[in-house]
């Protein structure tokens, strides 16, 4: 068994390489997956492109990802086919939602700033976006329509920890570990996450993000606690 020492050596190696990948991925010529998108593309859908690709980039292969959006695109992103013709998608079904934004994505892009602007703004999926800055008002919004709720489903910020905490793919992630994913979601969910690092102590790591009208914040320590308690109390059930 290792030692605390060497163990957290091992989760710092892991968040380095982790790192270094997103580096990577992000100086990859823009392909749908890999890349980033042009500068014209507003903040907000840029954040969430990011967000789906390092969620997706994860768990499926590259090229698997690229045919699946081909397949997306092939459908006219909106599942249009002949409905006298049966037809199975090779997409899962469980990231077909995340794929289709990937989809969408890759078309404005080809379209270019004007045609791709108005795709992407004329969408189902953006017609609750508001582009650029102006999306922290649409937020503000609809954290007020329940108290304390920030996420999908009126999650709190500690029932989407205790989310991914025991999530299949993230039950064995330490908290440590686990922290980056944290982060990922919150910016799935659009509320702009921002780090702000105080040393070589990753528990005294401060992340922030929306929250009703304005921010709110949680530790690295916070936040392996909330874990642990979602973790603890599993084992008990």
């Amino acid at each position: 068994m290792m030692d605390d020492e060497a163990l957290y050596a091992r989760v710092d190696e892991v968040l380095g390489q982790n790192k270094t990948e997103i580096q990577k991925r992000n100086a990859a010529p823009y392909d749908g997956v890999m890349g980033t998108l042009p500068d014209w593309v507003p903040a907000n859908f840029d954040r969430e492109f990011h967000a789906i690709r390092n969620r997706l980039i994860s768990t499926y292969e590259h090229a698997d990802l690229l045919d699946y959006i081909a397949e997306m695109r092939d459908m006219g992103m909106q599942g249009d086919r002949d409905r006298g013709t049966y037809y199975r998608p090779r997409t899962p079904f469980q990231i077909i939602a995340d794929v289709s934004i990937l989809a969408q994505f890759q078309e404005a892009t080809r379209l270019g700033p004007v045609d791709g602007l108005a795709l992407l703004t004329d969408t189902e999926h953006a017609k609750t976006a508001t582009i650029g800055a102006n999306n922290r008002v649409g937020q503000s919004k609809k954290a007020k329509l329940l108290r304390g709720k920030v996420g999908d489903d009126g999650e709190t910020n500690s029932q989407i920890i205790g989310r991914l905490a025991l999530a299949g793919e993230y039950r064995e992630l330490s908290a440590k570990e686990l922290l980056m994913h944290y982060i990922s979601e919150l910016d799935r969910l659009e509320l702009d996450p921002d780090e702000t690092h105080a040393g070589d102590d990753w528990t005294k790591l401060v992340i922030e993000y929306s929250f009703k009208d304005g921010r709110k914040q949680i530790t690295g320590g916070q936040f392996a606690k909330v874990v642990s308690d979602y973790r603890t109390k599993k084992k008990l059930l």
